[in-house]
């Protein structure tokens, strides 16, 4: 009796040939194209089932065999208990190669991230070669840019490293589990759970940095929070017309989850304002949904109420004692700098110094580097 070689993949998939789907008859998404055929390890990735051979006539030939022997390639092995299944062994994208089912565990993007590819979404490493344009996303467990991230979201379980910088023009993410390096970060917003490390500037970016904050050139404006040490090697500030806050001691998740309820507590607002008198008056939210005002009420409370807990809950972390901001360059007025609740104005320019907390104060040495 033959064999049919049943696949749970398409094994005539071809990422350079990628069309847009319909959904449904709704609108065309140029966007999520399916770059990848992502399997995990342990997944089925083919099995044997046996035909008769009327039933084989009618089936494609290619995947017809006397024998049961799977076409395997790398990072494939038989199912130990169940030999008429074919798994991977790592995480990773499935694709034939010279005739053989094969996983690989990193993913080369040879261009850009664009409307050729859409989104790139892999379970494993990803290196892209090209720019990361605008309105587009990656996703991986490390992350590796060769080429400019635009207003884009690139995200990591581990790490992200963007070699030509990043121009977030006010809207582009860059989230990591653990650390992230980047070469020059614009209008722009960093997560991560580990250290962040500015090769060149850093320039007007909101960053919430779980380990600690180098950045070997300059940094300029925005919003700094940062639960270990921040080092700045050239320049701190941009002077009194230019907005620059750092805050130390604290877990960023806090002040992350403070923005959202904020972002929240703003939406509910603009609901209630656009109710008129009278009973029954609904307000459409920005996800199409109506509110009668005795919900969109009671919503504004649980709001405020979760905010109120949340600052209830801030305390520093344990390891405050460490944290402090090192400049071995130059300090320029307008710097707020906040290590737990003490908190610090610069009103003169300063050069090679350390801030560092002592007792409830922040106070100032130098040189910048032995300011222990």
């Amino acid at each position: 009796m033959p064999y049919v070689l049943k696949h749970s993949f398409d094994p005539d998939f071809d990422h350079l040939h990628l069309k847009p789907k319909d959904n449904d008859g709704e609108r065309v998404d140029h966007f999520n194209l399916g770059y990848a055929q992502n399997v995990r390890k342990g997944h089925v990735l083919a099995e044997w089932e046996e035909v008769s051979p009327r039933q084989a006539a009618a089936l494609d030939g290619r995947f017809i065999f006397k024998d049961k022997h799977f076409p395997a390639g790398a990072n494939c092995f038989v199912h130990p208990k169940n030999p008429d299944k074919l798994l991977a062994a790592a995480d990773g994208y499935v694709f034939y190669l010279d005739g053989k089912i094969t996983v690989k565990s990193e993913l080369n993007v040879r261009g850009g991230v664009d409307f050729r590819t859409g989104n790139i979404d892999f379970v494993a490493d990803v290196v892209v070669h090209g720019p990361v344009r605008s309105g587009f996303s990656v996703s991986g467990r490390n992350v590796q840019v060769k080429d400019v991230v635009e207003a884009a979201e690139v995200k990591a379980s581990g790490n992200i490293d963007t070699e030509a910088g990043f121009k977030g023009n006010g809207s582009g993410l860059l989230e990591a589990g653990d650390k992230i390096k980047v070469s020059f970060c614009e209008n722009a917003q960093l997560r991560s759970g580990g250290n962040i490390v500015v090769r060149h500037s850093c320039l007007h970016c909101s960053i919430y940095c779980g380990g600690s904050l180098a950045v070997q050139g300059a940094l300029m404006g925005g919003d700094i929070y940062s639960r270990g040490l921040v080092y700045v090697g050239d320049v701190l500030g941009g002077g009194l017309g230019v907005e620059t806050r750092l805050v130390l001691g604290y877990a960023p998740k806090l002040f992350l989850e403070a923005e959202r309820l904020d972002e929240n507590l703003r939406e509910v607002l603009r609901r209630l304002s656009n109710h008129r008198p009278g009973k029954g008056t609904k307000s459409p939210g920005r996800d199409g949904k109506s509110d009668d005002s005795a919900a969109l009420a009671q919503r504004f409370k649980t709001l405020l109420q979760a905010k109120r807990e949340l600052w209830t809950n801030v305390c520093p972390v344990e390891s405050i004692g460490s944290c402090r901001v090192v400049v071995p360059g130059e300090v320029r007025p307008g710097v707020e700098i906040s290590i737990g609740e003490a908190f610090l104005r610069i009103d003169r320019t300063m050069r090679n110094v350390v801030f560092l907390r002592r007792d409830k104060d922040i106070v100032i040495a130098s040189p910048a580097l032995q300011g222990r």
